[in-house]
This record gives structure tokens, sequence and C-alpha cells, in this order.
């Protein structure tokens, strides 16, 4: 895929009718790649094919997050569904994973921020790394955040169409209704979007992480479990984020938020957002806050789904051993209440 329009790209002048045929262009490439190479078709999910031929938004991320690269936005859409097939991404449940998962209440994705973004929370100070967990967890963290963008980007009520102007401005219309302070995001960072652009406006919904670091120290610090956490988010759901919510940062953390803000692509920077406990109100409405935040919303974030196994009886069957397991059961009894 030979890309003649440099030029227009670097200087951000593609106009919507460009764009989408861009999105185009990298759409028959891959169904000719699929068409004509049964073994290249198989290293793909059926479930991610259907979704290149019905949703701009999986090829057009790829495209924004390049400047409108034709080949690296190419090559990056088909190493990420690559890596989906690999993983398993679609194949994951939420009966898969331990109930203490769940009744820990230490990562759970929530009600929304005043901008309408569905919300990841993370409690720093009830993480505890143990090793043999570990795997399971990282899968935890992919089906999460793949279960939100499911629900954001790719339903079928949903499906990208160039005259659907039904959210074309949301995120404006959220903040006049809210009157919550404009901040600055990934979407400040990416250059202007022609006003004509509505499918940009609405792909560029998204979700955000509320990263809660009341009480937590260095030893609630996991190297492998953040760097994967960037790592996926950045690469393997790009732009999905729109905005991370840092909460009582304490100052033992601040090297290890500037280690991870080296981590990520520049455009990111400006998505993170530090909050203290008397800023809450301008991001977040009560209503929809968790209890534990003193929010109101009744809706309990350490529900344990139907079929989930505890963690004695899914250990095994995850190669971990009894003793892993205890860790992991004294830690919930101990520190997730």
């Amino acid at each position: 895929m030979k890309d003649t329009q440099a030029q227009d790209l670097n200087e951000h002048t593609l106009t919507y009718e460009r764009k989408q045929e861009l999105i185009e262009n990298i759409r028959q490439a891959f169904q000719r790649l699929i068409k004509e190479n049964e073994n290249e078709r198989k290293q793909f999910d059926q479930e991610d094919i259907d979704k290149v031929s019905q949703f701009n938004w999986i090829i057009e991320r790829h495209l924004i997050s390049e400047n409108w690269k034709n080949e690296l936005a190419f090559e990056n859409l088909i190493e990420n569904l690559r890596w989906r097939k690999e993983f398993g991404v679609n194949q994951l449940k939420e009966a898969d994973f331990p109930a203490e998962f769940y009744k820990s209440g230490s990562f759970f994705d929530y009600e929304s921020d005043k901008l309408g973004h569905p919300v990841i929370y993370i409690r720093g100070k009830l993480h505890k790394k143990i090793s043999d967990w570990t795997p399971l967890f990282k899968k935890f963290f992919v089906y999460i955040v793949n279960k939100i963008e499911n629900e954001v980007y790719f339903n079928s009520d949903k499906i990208d169409k160039p005259n659907n102007k039904e959210n074309s401005n949301q995120e404006s219309n959220v903040n006049d209704k809210t009157n919550t302070p404009r901040r600055e995001s990934i979407r400040g960072s990416l250059g202007k979007i022609d006003a004509k652009d509505d499918e940009l406006h609405n792909r560029l919904n998204g979700f955000s992480v509320f990263w809660d670091c009341q009480g937590a120290g260095l030893a609630n610090v996991d190297m492998d479990i953040l760097g994967f956490m960037v790592r996926t988010i950045t690469t393997n759901f790009p732009l999905g984020l729109t905005h991370v919510y840092i909460y009582e940062l304490p100052w033992i953390l601040q090297a290890v938020l500037s280690l991870v803000r080296s981590w990520i692509p520049e455009y990111y920077l400006n998505s993170i957002v530090l909050v203290k406990k008397n800023d809450l109100n301008d991001y977040f409405d009560i209503n929809k806050l968790p209890a534990y935040l003193d929010g109101k919303c009744e809706r309990k974030y350490t529900t344990v789904p139907k079929g989930c196994m505890n963690a004695e009886e899914l250990g095994p069957l995850n190669g971990i051993s009894a003793s892993n397991v205890k860790k992991l059961q004294k830690h919930i009894d101990s520190h997730c209440k």
C-alpha cells in the first residue's frame, strides 16, 4: 500500500472524503489479503474480520495514530488483529476469572465521568503481586477493556456511517449540560478535526481510567502489570483511552508516574489528570461515583458474575499452586473489604 499523500497527511489538511477513502483502501486491502491467502485468514479471529467489514473505527484508530499514513496504519492493524487472535481476546468470558478478582473491588468498570466516558477503576492499595496469578490478571485486564470498547464502539447500534450525526458533537454537548470545565485530552493532541467530520467526532468517545492512589505505596507497585497495562492500551487499543484520572497521588509514587509518562506516546500525555478529593465533583457526578469514594451510586462494584469459580477451584486449572491460591485468598480477606 503506497502512501502518495504524505505531505497532505503531515499538514492535517485531509478532507472528510479523503479520510473515508483512506479507511476504505485499508478495508479493501485487508479483504484481499484474507481472500487470496487462507493461511493469512487463519491468523485472524472471525469476529474481528467482521468488525473490519462493519466498523470504520477499527481501521481509523490506526490511521489517526499514524498521522493518516496508509502503509503504517495497515501494518499496525494486521499486527493488532494477529495479537487479538493469539491472545484469545474475543474468547475471554467473565466466568474465566476467579470470584476473588470481582470480590476484591480492586479493578472494575463502572459508571461514566461527566464527559460520558465509562470508567475503569484501579485501586492501587489493594494490589499485591502474586506471580502465579499475573497471567490471569493480564487476561482480566484485557477482558475488561475489550468489553468496554465493544459497548462504546462495536455494537450493532453504532455501525459507522458517514451521515450518522447522532453523536457528532457528543463531547461538547456533555460539557454544556454539566458545566464541566473542558480538559485537555488525547483528541486535543491529534490536530484540528474537520467540522464536517461527524464520524471522527463519533469515534473519539472512548473510556477513562481512574487510578486511585489513596493509601498506595511502593509495596503495591507491580512494574510487570503496569507495563502490560500501558502497552495494551497504547498499542492494542490505540486511542480508546480518553483520560487517566490519577487520584490522590502520594509523593512517593511521583517517580513511578514520571516513568510511565516516558513509556507512552506524546499524544497521550494530555490525557493524564491529577485529581484531589476536593476536585472529584469537577469530573464526576456524585450519583455515578462508587460508594467507597462517598458516591451515591447504588450499583455494586464487587458483584461476582454467575458461573465464576473461586480461586481454590480455578487455580489448579491454571497451574497455580495451593500455596499461591492461599496467598490470594489471604490478601483478599485482609485488604479487600
